[in-house]
């Protein structure tokens, strides 16, 4: 009789030389089970990332993040509902850029002596993202910028623009981002360890661009104003569903594609009121 297979789980821990969980690291698992080209992972906020109902067979994972060395394991064996897990220590590449300091007389000295050890943190970082300031104690400590909320300093300010030359309501982008909030942060809270963290999922990606100046086309939005919340929810949730659900690691523009196809059935049944009487039938 043939034996049962079942299928097993991949997954590690990202950690740095210091010992301190890495999280936002992406994992990628490539093998002669993975029907698509790849399947992609995000650490969570300790450092765990897993790759579950992988078929028996022979892979490799690769786990790289910005301003870190690329880590690969390869010739990884999985038998049948096996679990395998594994380390992944992140070594940190040379970063160039500035340090700002806020600090003078006697922080001069502290400031000094944590100069080299900058480099030491848990999130991605870019050029100038790296501030020390002294802290109301008196101590001097160090606040990392992770990268992807440099996106938050940017496209909301041309949504806002938009908002406030009335170009755009804000129906639709609200309904996008708190759709994608809620099912992120109930994904994160069933299993921190494979599902990042809601604020990751809302600056990660082209959600924002999406959601203020692609999502919010007048030509394929809904005319009414419940349509747009129907309309920003569908798109919040389709795109949350090919993130997590799905193997693609975005999906904002298959979201708002598919949400457009579905526009004239939302006009159909959220119907405008004209002032002062009654909606068409």
């Amino acid at each position: 009789m043939a034996q049962n297979v079942q299928n097993g789980t991949i997954s590690g821990t990202v950690y740095l030389p210091t010992g301190e969980p890495v999280a936002g690291a992406t994992a990628r698992l490539s093998g002669t089970g993975i029907v698509a080209a790849q399947r992609v992972v995000v650490s969570g906020s300790a450092g765990r990332f897993a790759f579950l109902s992988v078929p028996p067979g022979t892979y490799k994972v690769t786990v790289s993040m910005e301003d870190f060395t690329t880590f690969v394991q390869e010739n990884i064996v999985l038998t049948s509902a096996e679990k395998v897990d594994f380390k992944v220590p992140l070594e940190i590449a040379a970063i160039e850029g500035s340090i700002v300091v806020n600090a003078a007389g006697a922080w001069a000295d502290q400031i000094a002596d944590l100069a080299g050890a900058i480099h030491v943190g848990l999130q991605p970082r870019k050029r100038n993202a790296c501030i020390i300031v002294p802290s109301a104690c008196g101590d001097v400590r160090e606040q990392p910028r992770p990268a992807m909320y440099d996106a938050f300093e940017k496209f909301p300010i041309g949504g806002i623009y938009l908002l406030i030359r009335r170009t755009i309501s804000f129906h639709i982008p609200a309904a996008v981002m708190l759709s994608v909030f809620v099912f992120a942060g109930a994904a994160y809270l069933i299993n921190s360890d494979a599902y990042a963290s809601p604020v990751f999922h809302l600056c990660a990606g082209g959600l924002l661009i999406g959601a203020f100046f692609i999502a919010t086309d007048p030509v394929t939005a809904p005319l009414s104003t419940k349509g747009m919340w129907i309309f920003g929810i569908g798109v919040g949730t389709i795109t949350m569903l090919i993130r997590i659900v799905g193997e693609y690691p975005e999906g904002v523009m298959y979201s708002v594609l598919l949400m457009n196809a579905v526009t004239p059935l939302i006009d159909r049944f959220c119907k405008l009121v004209p002032a002062g009487g009654k909606p068409n039938v």
